[in-house]
């Protein structure tokens, strides 16, 4: 059985025409190859969205049920980063703006470790630490101010040469 279908079809002076064309057989290959793509479509695996929690077929490692989720997902994960960091960062700076107060605008000060924890100092937040030359004491640093303990719990407090008040 031969069907008739219309197709774009260039005539001889490669002008293009709506006719009519016998296209029987390889109409019949496409419909074949479609069969067998859409066979594989049923075939795919299922799956749950880890963002939403709904149930789509897709690819064996297919995260999401749509671009939505997985966008949404990816800025869920980017938030709590940014929040984790933003918390740190705030205590990185409180413990400088302590230490800034407490010095005030000499080089080294002496504080007890009450005045510190009173004002709300945070121990366990500082950037680096610093060994000096001379007498290879170690100094814990919030930026450009540190502290490092001498005893009878008092803290000696120093601003790094060339920071400003």
């Amino acid at each position: 059985m031969i069907k008739f279908y219309r197709c774009f079809y260039p005539d001889k002076d490669g002008v293009g025409k709506n006719q009519k064309v016998q296209y029987t057989f390889v109409y019949e290959n496409i419909c074949e190859s479609k069969r067998l793509y859409t066979d594989n479509i049923k075939g795919m695996a299922t799956g749950k969205c880890i963002y939403c929690g709904k149930k789509f077929e897709g690819r064996a490692d297919k995260k999401y049920c749509s671009d939505a989720c997985r966008t949404s997902y990816s800025n869920d994960l980017k938030t709590r980063e940014n929040e984790e960091i933003r918390s740190i960062r705030l205590s990185l700076r409180k413990n400088r703006n302590i230490l800034k107060k407490l010095i005030g605008k000499k080089q080294d000060q002496i504080i007890p470790k009450e005045t510190l924890e009173h004002n709300g100092f945070l121990f366990d937040y500082h950037t680096h630490f610093f060994t000096s030359e001379l007498q290879k004491n170690v100094f814990t640093f919030c930026y450009d101010y540190g502290y490092r303990e001498i005893g009878n719990k008092k803290f000696k407090i120093i601003r790094r040469w060339g920071a400003d008040h």
